[in-house]
Formats: C-alpha cells, sequence, structure tokens
C-alpha cells in the first residue's frame, strides 16, 4: 500500500474533526497489499467557506483507477479527506464520537470493498458533516 498525504496549513481558529494518525493507525491493521494507493488529504478548502453544509471528512474507495491516474497506477484508490471547520464548532463529543463511531465504519467499508473489488468495478463513498452539533453520516 502507498500512502500520500498531503496538508494545508490551519489558521489558529481552525481543526480537523479526525487526524492522518486515526486513519495509519486503522490502515495498518488491515493487510492491504502495494496495489492500493491511499490519500490522505488534510485540508481542502479554508474554513470561511464552511457552512454546514459541506463534508467535513469524506473518505472515497474507487475500485478502477481514472486514466490520468492509471499510467502511474493501476490498482485500487482509497482517498481520505479532512476538511477544516470552525475549532468552536468541533466539541469533545464530535471528535470521540468521529473516532469511536466514523473510523470503524470507514474500516469495515474498506474489507467490504476489497471482498468486491475482484468481482466489478465501483465506486463508494462515505460523507461526515456537523448538523445541529451532532455528526451526520451519508453515504
Amino acid at each position: 500500500m502507498k500512502i500520500e498525504t498531503g496538508k494545508r496549513g490551519l489558521n489558529k481558529d481552525e481543526c480537523f474533526c479526525g487526524s492522518e494518525k486515526d486513519i495509519k493507525n486503522m490502515l495498518s491493521t488491515l493487510s492491504l497489499d502495494d496495489n492500493y494507493r491511499v490519500v490522505i488529504d488534510m485540508g481542502l478548502y479554508i474554513s470561511r467557506c464552511y457552512d454546514g453544509t459541506k463534508p467535513i471528512f469524506r473518505f472515497e474507495y474507487t475500485s478502477c483507477t481514472p486514466k490520468i491516474i492509471s499510467k502511474y497506477h493501476n490498482g485500487p484508490n482509497l482517498w481520505f479527506s479532512f476538511y477544516p471547520i470552525k475549532a468552536k464548532d468541533v466539541t469533545e463529543e464530535i471528535r470521540e464520537e468521529f473516532k469511536h463511531k466514523v473510523i470503524p465504519m470507514v474500516k469495515q467499508e474498506i474489507l467490504l470493498c476489497v471482498k468486491r473489488n475482484s468481482v466489478i468495478s465501483f465506486r463508494t463513498i462515505i460523507k461526515v458533516s456537523i448538523e445541529n452539533k451532532k455528526l451526520v453520516i451519508s453515504r
């Protein structure tokens, strides 16, 4: 498994709901071979663009690679995107719920995807947002 990490600096009042370490720890418990390309994107847009409708985290698994990537890489892609949000919007309960609910859900989804990978080409997405001070998970 090849892991790439992209990071953007945070402003003083910004944070991420989860961490790169959580994802790497979760991935270390899986036995993925070198065909898998993993991208951990820490910060795609700035927090002042966050209006409550965009995800704070997004996981995407693609079994067939886009043509642009395929000449460099020919295996499944796992893409983890963390989006910065205002620190005041993330409570300790939300952080704990993210760590104990979302990370295991993503791990389970990866395991299911690995089983399907040899059968059919597909793409799966999990998005997490905060609405009314609660985590909302959509697929």
